[in-house]
């Protein structure tokens, strides 16, 4: 009789101890590196872990991205990511806090406006970024003194003797219309 009742414990210990597993294993993260990047924005990825490689040996296809709202990312295939479970549904996997190093576009949409408050906005690379300027800034341009002297004597004009200073002229403005979008480049 004590036989029995070992093996009827070993049995719901076996069946406990699965139950558990199961439950874990879609309440927690993966670390997977991205096959592809499908148009619609879907991943398929690739677990690199032990136990991720263990329950999904072939990877995972579609898995949509979360990121925040609004907020839509191209990652470079090799990216990695962390695979999760929404409310632990396997049937439910989500790409989460890919790599930034693989980021290839970022597109923010908004229903009324994006504003972005930073001392600094660089636009491409530190070593190549240019200065941004926006309508209503002002501006200064520097000409050498061959330009600034046709500019106030074009040719064919009757002037008098005209005074060119030395080095650069420096005129100053306001920007009064500018393009919608702009290029690192």
């Amino acid at each position: 009789m004590i036989a029995t009742g070992n093996r009827f414990r070993a049995a719901i210990e076996r069946i406990v101890s699965k139950a558990i597993a199961a439950a874990i294993a879609y309440r927690t993260t993966y670390a997977c590196v991205v096959v592809h990047q499908r148009d619609d924005g879907t991943l398929d990825v690739k677990p690199i872990g032990s136990s991720g490689t263990r329950l999904f040996p072939s990877g995972i296809t579609n898995v949509p991205i979360r990121t925040l709202p609004g907020v839509a990312v191209q990652v470079a295939d090799g990216a990695l990511v962390q695979l999760a479970f929404e409310d632990g549904d396997p049937g439910a996997p989500v790409a989460t806090l890919f790599d930034g190093t693989s980021l290839k576009s970022l597109t923010i949409t908004a229903t009324t406006k994006v504003h972005v408050t930073a001392p600094s906005i660089v636009l491409g690379d530190d070593a190549s970024a240019a200065p941004i300027a926006r309508v209503g800034d002002v501006v200064q341009v520097a000409i050498d003194t061959l330009a600034a002297a046709q500019l106030l004597a074009p040719p064919g004009t009757a002037g008098g003797p005209i005074q060119v200073p030395a080095g650069p002229v420096i005129l100053s403005g306001q920007i009064l219309s500018g393009a919608n979008s702009s290029s690192a480049s």
